[in-house]
């Protein structure tokens, strides 16, 4: 075959050009091009926030009754958790096949029977992870030598630039800390008025 394409040199440049086309065709028709491909997760996620709280404070207050009550699930794989300022995340990997609506409410009726939560904790958050929630396209660092809140301010400028932007439908800022609102009293007004706290 090889030294019937090397006598007919027409023949061998004529199927090289039908293999490029079919190529082609094929590359452009029918393989689907996507930025960020859809991949199915067998995750469920649960935040809990615990406003002012250290991560040593949430290790122990959160983090290891949690992973306590998750032990014997059925179809729970592996737990991550992590402990921030405030914050408490995990990861609940599923084994494979199952249903992640029925592990999320196994997970919640578990951590919902927790007693030894703190107080001021407010109540977890679950969902199941959406596979185009999953990669981010790009990050944008915004940093400078302000103060907290004109950076603040500067990264929600950023945000609304970038939410104008054709084909850009969501931005989230990452790494700020919670706003709070402190209320002080003078005392020796309120003693004049006869008002009590």
């Amino acid at each position: 075959m090889i030294k019937w394409f090397a006598n007919n040199g027409i023949a061998a440049n004529l199927l090289m050009i039908g293999i490029l086309l079919a190529g082609i065709h094929a590359a452009y028709f029918r393989v689907p091009l996507e930025v960020s491909p859809a991949f199915e997760l067998n995750v469920v996620r649960m935040t809990i926030s615990y406003p002012g709280a250290t991560p040593k404070d949430i290790e122990k207050a959160i983090l290891l009754p949690v992973e306590q009550a998750l032990e014997g699930i059925k179809g729970v794989k592996m737990v991550n958790a992590d402990a921030y300022r405030g914050n408490a995340s995990f990861w609940i990997d599923a084994d494979p096949g199952r249903n992640l609506q029925e592990l999320m409410d196994d997970i919640d009726s578990r951590v919902r029977g927790i007693t030894t939560f703190p107080a001021n904790m407010e109540p977890p958050r679950l969902y199941i992870p959406d596979s185009a929630d999953w990669l981010e396209v790009i990050k944008v660092a915004v940093t400078g030598n302000l103060s907290e809140m004109d950076l603040r301010r500067v990264a929600l400028d950023v945000q609304d630039d970038l939410l104008e932007l054709p084909g850009v439908s969501r931005v989230e800022i990452q790494g700020r800390k919670q706003m709070e609102i402190s209320v002080e009293l003078d005392q020796r007004k309120m003693e004049a008025y006869a008002v009590t706290f």
